[in-house]
């Protein structure tokens, strides 16, 4: 799992970098991106688990949508800041080492899949949500 975070967050800051970025300013702008990523997707797997296990924890859940959003996203954008500036502060160089060696490096196939897995990630949050909606759990 966390080399498929590892993956998406590199291949956004190798597309920053080749747009002429600030090493630092591509490596937070990709966390940004990764953890937007992982939070769509958190928020469907969460969804659709307490669809099955508890409805009306969900509905608790989306009768404060605000919060569960923002709190979502900042504990994840959160653990990505320290997973990659405190714990493995050498991930994203790895990561770019696996990316030159296989000649994935082209800024248009970077650009594609960045904004791929991006729009990916949001349509199945969408798609969860309608279906969320369409079981009987209404939005706050």
């Amino acid at each position: 799992m966390m080399y498929m975070i590892d993956w998406i967050t590199c291949c956004c800051y190798m597309m920053l970098r080749k747009f002429h970025y600030a090493d630092w300013d591509a490596k937070y702008t990709a966390i940004l991106n990764s953890s937007a990523v992982c939070g769509f997707l958190f928020i469907a797997v969460v969804d659709m688990i307490l669809l099955i296990v508890s409805p009306e924890r969900l509905q608790y859940l989306y009768d404060y949508p605000r919060t569960r959003y923002l709190l979502s996203g900042f504990i994840i954008l959160f653990l990505l800041i320290i997973r990659y500036y405190y714990l493995r502060k050498d991930a994203i160089p790895l990561m770019e080492a696996v990316f030159k060696s296989k000649g994935w490096d082209k800024g248009w196939l970077l650009f594609v899949a960045s904004a791929v897995i991006l729009v990916g990630s949001i349509v199945i949050g969408f798609f969860v949500a309608q279906y969320v909606k369409s079981q009987g759990i209404v939005f706050g």
